[in-house]
């Protein structure tokens, strides 16, 4: 009766740890910053496919580009970069955060906020 006990407890206490959600650490930047950091980024994107600029030129002014959003949002490259990882690295987290991305950029569209 008491290894049942024992065993019992120890299935309970496995059972626990895999059901905690990992928490988001504090670096990481919160979804909705993110959502509006990501949503300017790809309208960047947009912006620069849409004109018939080189390659070259394409990726050095998409770096400009996004430099400029990143310090308008406050956060550093290294920050974006770290927290971008964590959410591709949490499929869940990542599919939430992209569904607002498109739903922001539809409806950003659709008030014609596209440059």
């Amino acid at each position: 009766m008491k290894s049942l006990s024992l065993l019992l407890l120890f299935v309970l206490g496995l059972t626990a740890c895999n059901s905690k959600e990992e928490s988001r650490p504090a670096a990481v930047i919160p979804r909705e910053k993110m959502v509006s950091i990501m949503a300017d980024i790809h309208m960047a994107e947009g912006i620069i496919s849409a004109r018939e600029y080189t390659k070259d030129s394409s990726l050095l002014l998409f770096s400009e580009l996004e430099n400029q959003l990143l310090a308008k949002h406050g956060v550093t490259q290294k920050e974006f970069k770290d927290s971008y990882n964590w959410y591709t690295s949490h499929v869940d987290e990542y599919k939430q955060l992209y569904t607002i991305v498109v739903d922001t950029l539809n409806v950003r569209t659709s008030e014609g906020k596209v440059q």
